[in-house]
């Protein structure tokens, strides 16, 4: 390999290794002990399809607004609650407002912000 090749490939060790510390610790995952290959396997496939999916959001957050922060918008995110109410014989769904930067996660993923109440 090429002194390039060799360093992209160690960039590449790296990003997926510390994909790996940020699922663990945003998913607040403890140590998993399987002791099948089945279930080796099944946890493996989780962490990538986690990880996939993280960065395939970073990627979309990035082509609408490359100044925006993945740590703020999921932070900002985070902060967005709903609440099933039950007044009678009437049921909703209420969310609480967007904060911050919240707004970019559903622009990057291309959907359209929930209504503020849903009647179920």
């Amino acid at each position: 390999m090429s002194a390039e090749e060799v360093a992209l490939a160690y960039k590449q060790l790296w990003m997926v290794e510390r994909a790996f510390r940020d699922i663990k610790a945003n998913l607040e995952l403890r140590p998993m002990y399987h002791w099948t290959e089945k279930r080796i396997r099944g946890h493996i496939m989780m962490c990538f399809l986690a990880f996939y999916l993280e960065m395939s959001f970073r990627q979309q957050l990035n082509q609408i607004a490359p100044e925006a922060s993945y740590s703020q918008v999921k932070r900002d995110l985070s902060y967005l609650k709903a609440v099933f109410v039950k007044r009678g014989t009437t049921s909703s769904i209420i969310r609480t407002e967007l904060e911050g930067t919240a707004h970019l996660a559903f622009k990057a993923v291309h959907m359209q912000v929930p209504s503020r109440v849903l009647r179920t």
